[in-house]
């Protein structure tokens, strides 16, 4: 029970909803953050902290499209120690309805939160909680209650069911154990190597314009010319190069013409970035530390709104010389399940290969070689910014035919 206090006092988990004022045509935002005794230990600060993460338009956040955002779990890497992975983890978990969005951010030393059960739990509260708005909006609407009494009525069902879902990870514990396995295996369908550089120094004003200052530029002093105050912030990376990774047959496999794209397929990797609009309000939390850490994915969970598939991005990654840092990862979609595709089963043993042979960007089609992905193609590299000039992973091999190509 120590060990359990102790995990919880040093993590926070903090809740976000977003419903609608159909009167006013605004979105009333509700915050709730529980738990992290040690990392909180003055109410001003959190109390500013709060307000930070009100000015968030949670809805915005993550594009909405045929393919949703659910779940996804980041590690911390220290810039000054790259092969150093530190024991804090965050994990982001997003419902909605058709009017009422749950977001869940938890931060804090542990690795194991299942996000398969966690996925459930969140869907769980936001039915609840959407349950709530629509009674009290009824209410409303006849004139029963204000505004104020909806909002302390929904917070009151936040806490309350917040409260159930913390004790689900810290004290009962099945939030944190292995889910059974599912009795449909995702099949691997494209991976891809990223060259990133590591950026680092920056200000950001926390005031009205938001306005994101490198080294270089920054104001003196503590303000911005808005009149905010000005803090650092977390390092970002600047992804610069890609290259794909895809069996001969995708279009055939998957049975769509633009599947080769290779906008389309980085558009995956876009989306399981942590907006930068979370990291801001916890890097301000000293006691976390993070001016020092590079936030990378490791697990991002997406769920096809059509058909509720689940399509998973699967990440590893490797320091290279001064500020680079090379991200590997594997698309795995529950909707096929071709012999010419790689069971997922066989993650583990690929990314295993991939860690013991990825010594640099030269290195990467070798390594493919080296896997059970070796019988797939492997393009060039594609500078990310120039991306959207090729229609097909097929066209990104005439860069080998052309010199750079890339430009």
């Amino acid at each position: 029970m120590e060990n359990e206090n102790q995990l919880k006092d040093n993590t926070l988990s903090v809740f976000l909803i977003s419903y609608p004022q159909k009167e006013l045509d605004i979105n009333t935002q509700i915050i709730e953050i529980i738990g992290g005794k040690k990392l909180i230990t003055d109410d001003t600060i959190k109390a500013k902290r709060e307000m930070d993460l009100e000015k968030l338009n949670i809805n915005n956040l993550f594009s909405e499209s045929n393919i949703l955002f659910k779940a996804s779990r980041y590690a911390f890497v220290n810039v000054d120690n790259i092969d150093e992975e530190i024991n804090n983890k965050i994990y982001v978990l997003r419902n909605s309805t058709r009017d009422f969005t749950l977001l869940n951010i938890i931060i804090g030393p542990f690795v194991d939160l299942n996000l398969e059960g966690a996925i459930g739990e969140i869907q769980s509260l936001t039915q609840s909680l959407t349950g709530v708005f629509r009674r009290t909006e009824f209410q409303k609407e006849s004139e029963i209650i204000a505004d104020i009494n909806q909002k302390i009525e929904i917070k009151r069902n936040l806490e309350k069911l917040s409260k159930f879902y913390n004790w689900q990870i810290f004290e009962e514990g099945s939030l944190r154990e292995k889910s059974e396995d599912s009795e449909i295996t995702p099949m691997i369908t494209s991976a891809f190597l990223v060259r990133a550089q590591i950026i680092k120094d920056r200000m950001k004003c926390m005031g009205e314009c938001q306005r994101i200052y490198s080294k270089d530029l920054t104001p003196e002093g503590v303000k911005c010319e808005c009149g905010g105050d000005l803090v650092l912030i977390p390092p970002d990376l600047n992804l610069e190069e890609i290259s794909f990774v895809y069996p001969e047959d995708l279009v055939e496999i998957v049975g769509e013409n633009n599947v080769e794209s290779p906008s389309r397929l980085f558009k995956y990797l876009q989306k399981s970035e942590i907006p930068k609009e979370l990291l801001s309000p916890f890097s301000q939390f000293s006691v976390l530390k993070l001016t020092n850490l590079i936030t990378v994915p490791s697990k991002v969970k997406f769920q096809v709104k059509a058909t509720s598939d689940i399509i998973d991005l699967t990440f590893g990654y490797k320091k290279q010389e001064s500020d680079e840092i090379l991200i590997f990862g594997f698309i795995t979609d529950t909707r096929y399940s071709d012999s010419r595709l790689i069971s997922s089963e066989s993650l583990n043993k690929i990314m295993n290969a991939i860690f013991a042979n990825l010594t640099d960007q030269t290195a990467w089609e070798e390594t493919i070689r080296k896997t059970d992905l070796e019988k797939w193609k492997v393009t060039p590299f594609v500078k990310i910014k120039y991306i959207e000039k090729y229609p097909s992973l097929l066209d990104t091999h005439a860069i080998e035919h052309r010199g750079a190509g890339n430009e």
